[in-house]
């Protein structure tokens, strides 16, 4: 199981790695803007996850993520903490800057 996690709060990541089943692999681009993520160590090494950490990425790991999503296997709604309407993207952006949201999804 392969996971391309754009993300950059740390309780997303934190939540990225408990979705991940047995012998599972992470890619995480970005920064958190925290000097420390909580994560489970034994459980990650008794799961035998790998993590990959990048600032940058290349077309080729955009197209392989987008590929995933697709078709289905990454199931991204354990990360989507809030439906908005459009209109409503203040508070969208409030919950997210106040750590309470994860991903919002916006509807019309």
């Amino acid at each position: 199981f392969f996971w391309f996690f754009p993300h950059t709060r740390a309780v997303a990541i934190t939540l990225g790695i408990a979705l991940l089943r047995r012998g599972g692999r992470m890619v995480v681009t970005g920064i958190t803007g925290q000097s420390e993520v909580p994560l489970n160590w034994d459980g990650m090494v008794g799961k035998g996850l790998s993590l990959l950490f990048s600032y940058s990425s290349r077309r080729r790991n955009w197209v392989k993520a987008l590929d995933y999503l697709g078709s289905g296997r990454v199931d991204t709604q354990p990360l989507i903490t809030h439906r908005m309407k459009l209109a409503q993207w203040p508070a969208a952006f409030q919950a997210l800057t106040a750590q309470q949201s994860i991903r919002t999804v916006f509807t019309f």
